[in-house]
């Protein structure tokens, strides 16, 4: 078997990061199942996602169950995968 040159280790991290995410922030998390962000959410329960979800919105502590910080920067772990659910104004 050929080992892997450590770049080619990088990429398929990255890849494995991206199609599997241990760990997935929504910014922009909402409870209305009609935003984005609760789209979002939903669809990961409805797929049986096993890993943490976290929620970034200014004005919430939780919702619907996930935990909620006020910025990407209060997250408390390193997500894999972000999910920008905020509308065009908002950026």
């Amino acid at each position: 078997m050929t080992e892997l040159l450590p770049q080619t280790q990088v990429a398929s991290d990255g890849i494995r990061r991206l199609l599997q995410p241990r760990s997935v922030a929504i910014v922009g998390l909402s409870t209305d199942p009609s935003k984005h962000g609760g789209r979002v959410l939903r669809h990961l329960r409805a797929l049986g996602y096993a890993g943490d979800i976290f929620g970034v919105h200014p004005k919430a502590d939780s919702m619907d169950g996930v935990e909620v910080v006020r910025s990407v920067s209060d997250l408390p772990v390193a997500v894999d995968a972000l999910v920008c659910a905020v509308p065009a104004g908002a950026l």
